[in-house]
């Protein structure tokens, strides 16, 4: 081996420049070799691969990309936040379906906390200037801003499918029915017999969230209306077995002549915790209370007793999203096409009707 690549090898980390200078061609040269973008001798392109490989030169897929304007192979998942439940196993479903389909899946996440707004703006950015093939999209908790770099990605014509809540992009959308899912709950009850409802979201209680819009509905359809001392919230969105213990405390504070008959829990976690606080006060489920979770979790239905719970239809939203997605892969240039799933009621043993 010749001093050139002895030097270059011992350098660290081989650069285009140091290929270039050990096969005796332009950079440039180098950067078409891998690239494809411009025509060069088979020879040549031969000798600089060869080159390459004996220094153990690797091009940034990054740079490629921006050197190519788009990746045909790349398909970016972006998701404000994480948690340990459905919204992970959304994450998974879409993932392994289009990396078995032969693409690059890299997910773009603050990770399991809730990042400052700029900082997932920042991170939006970043996948837009990196010009992935498509971006799929998760639109909770999503800022104007971090929405404004989705458009500019759209509008450049990149490929945009979202999930999970109705935001108008002017794109392909699956839309989860978050609203008919507390209705259902809620419903479910008041056709037990109960009167005395309240409601619990692990997350922050919002007028205009359709969970809560759901359960409203509800009770106004039945005539019944939401008692604003029986609505909570606890902004523990990553921690729902904390809020539960939290709802617990709320409503043993209250006095047993003034506690609902039944309570809707948005989370599973959330709704098992408080059951279990419950439980060690002596206060049963469902012979004192009854209890309807939502996303029907796997330890919903080996839980003492069985949680009733509203699902959260993780598989059909992930196929959802990937038939769109492979539409238009395909092809299709139709109108933006909305997709809206339900989930279904699981009835079981933590629900009955109210104490006589």
């Amino acid at each position: 081996m010749n001093s050139t690549f002895e030097k270059t090898r011992s350098s660290g980390i081989v650069t285009m420049h140091e290929v270039a200078r050990a096969a005796g061609v332009a950079p440039m040269t180098v950067s078409y070799a891998f690239s494809g973008k411009r025509k060069i001798a088979d020879k040549t392109r031969a000798h600089v691969l060869e080159t390459a490989k004996t220094l153990g030169f690797e091009p940034n897929p990054h740079a490629q990309r921006l050197a190519n304007g788009h990746s045909h192979d790349t398909i970016g998942l972006f998701v404000s936040y994480l948690d340990l439940g459905v919204q992970a196993e959304k994450l998974r479903v879409i993932q392994g379906a289009l990396v078995e389909a032969g693409y690059e899946v890299p997910i773009y996440t603050g990770g399991f906390a809730f990042q400052k707004a700029g900082a997932v703006t920042a991170l939006m950015n970043s996948l837009r200037r990196q010009n992935p093939r498509a971006i799929v999209c998760n639109t909770i908790e999503l800022t104007s801003e971090t929405l404004d770099e989705l458009r500019r990605y759209s509008e450049k014509g990149g490929l945009v499918v979202t999930y999970d809540s109705p935001l108008d992009l002017g794109c392909d959308r699956v839309v989860f029915d978050r609203e008919n899912s507390t209705g259902s709950a809620t419903r479910h009850l008041i056709d037990l017999g109960h009167r005395h409802l309240a409601y619990f979201h692990h997350n922050k209680c919002r007028p205009d969230d359709p969970r809560f819009l759901g359960f409203c509905a509800a009770l106004k359809q039945a005539d019944l209306q939401a008692r604003p001392d029986w609505n909570f919230g606890a902004g523990c969105a990553l921690d729902p077995e904390v809020a539960g213990g939290q709802f617990a405390a709320k409503f043993l504070a209250l006095s047993p002549r003034d506690r609902p008959t039944g309570v809707v829990i948005v989370n599973d976690l959330a709704a098992l915790t408080f059951i279990t606080a419950l439980g060690r006060e002596g206060i049963r489920v469902p012979q004192d209370v009854s209890v309807v979770g939502h996303d029907d979790r796997p330890l919903a239905r080996h839980a003492a007793p069985p949680l009733s719970s509203a699902a959260h239809p993780v598989e059909a939203i992930g196929e959802a999203v990937v038939e769109l997605l492979k539409a238009r892969l395909d092809g299709f240039d139709g109108a933006p096409q909305e997709i809206t799933v339900r989930g279904e009621l699981r009835v079981r043993e933590s629900s009955a009707a109210p104490p006589q």
